[in-house]
């Protein structure tokens, strides 16, 4: 089907009015095998409107805090009340937000960290100093041997000299 189809526009049209009629995002995307996050995209595209956070009644927080002792995971009353489980999370537990947000800052900091590997080689992913990865990493990279081959020989993907097949059978005769 052609991106922006007469179809397309209908389907669009189709999901803003059950949003208007009260539906929640959760159920529409259920009912069409979309994610909630593309029902919002695509309602939004029609020019409806889309609330801002969604926020639980007292009886609805309630129910939340009943089930949760009872075991429901977070995601499953997230279902239950048609909202983001971080919505969940932040009417039943009023420290969330201040946590999340030092996680979030926390990550920040370390992927600003990254480790300088050996021989001058920078890592191409980020590893937090001092962690055991980093070292075992540090430690792995001694042990590959220095390339010395050609720029062709890179380029073309020649192995490094003594790990190909042929060096390894002169090695073992």
């Amino acid at each position: 089907m052609k991106w922006g189809s007469a179809r397309d526009r209908d389907r669009e049209a189709e999901i803003a009015k059950r949003y208007k009629n009260g539906e929640t995002l959760q159920s529409i995307a259920d009912a069409y095998g979309l994610s909630r996050q593309r029902i919002h995209q695509l309602v939004g595209r029609v020019g409806v409107k889309v609330d801002g956070l969604k926020t639980l009644s007292e009886a609805e927080i309630a129910e939340a805090r009943q089930m949760r002792s009872e075991g429901m995971t977070w995601t499953a009353l997230a279902r239950r009340f048609g909202c983001a489980s971080d919505t969940v999370k932040r009417a039943l537990d009023p420290a969330f937000r201040q946590r999340r947000a030092e996680g979030i800052k926390a990550a920040r900091e370390n992927r600003q960290r990254s480790v300088e590997m050996p021989r001058g080689r920078p890592a191409n992913f980020v590893i937090s100093e001092g962690t055991a990865v980093a070292r075992d990493a540090a430690r792995l990279m001694e042990l590959v041997p220095k390339d010395t081959r050609s720029l062709t020989a890179r380029l073309f993907g020649d192995p490094l000299p003594g790990r190909s097949a042929l060096d390894q059978r002169k090695a073992s005769a």
